[in-house]
C-alpha cells in the first residue's frame, strides 16, 4: 500500500518549494558575521560549565566559574577545590565545543 497524498503537487506548488529550498540553502551558508556572536557563545560556554559541573557536586557559584574560565584565581576555595573545579570546567568546555563543531559539521552537510 503506497502513500496518496490529499493534495496534487502541482507547477505552482514545485515552483514554490523549490524557492523555499533555495532561500534555505542561502541562508544556512551565508556566513553571519555579527561581533556579539563570540561573546554570546563564551557565555554560553561558562553557563554551561557551571550547570553541568554543579550537577556532579562543584560548589562554585556562575561568576567563580566565569573567573576560572577567564584564568583569574577563586578566594575563599581551598586548592583540591579549586583544582576539582577546573578539571570538571574544562571538561564541559570541551563538551561543549565539540557539540558546536558537529553542530557545524551538520550544517555543512545539510
Amino acid at each position: 500500500m503506497s502513500f496518496k497524498p490529499s493534495y496534487l503537487i502541482s507547477p505552482a506548488l514545485l515552483s514554490q518549494v523549490e524557492q523555499i529550498a533555495a532561500i534555505r540553502e542561502r541562508i544556512l551558508s551565508a556566513a553571519v558575521q555579527v561581533p556579539w556572536i563570540p561573546a554570546l557563545q563564551k557565555d554560553t560556554r561558562v553557563r554551561n560549565a557551571h550547570s553541568s559541573t554543579a550537577i556532579e557536586g562543584n560548589p562554585l557559584t556562575l561568576e567563580q566559574v566565569r573567573a576560572i574560565e577567564e584564568g583569574r584565581e577563586i578566594s575563599g576555595h581551598r586548592d583540591a577545590t579549586t583544582a576539582r573545579s577546573r578539571q570538571l570546567f574544562r571538561r564541559a568546555a570541551l563538551r561543549g565545543k565539540e557539540c558546536e563543531e558537529n553542530r557545524d559539521h551538520s550544517r555543512r552537510r545539510s
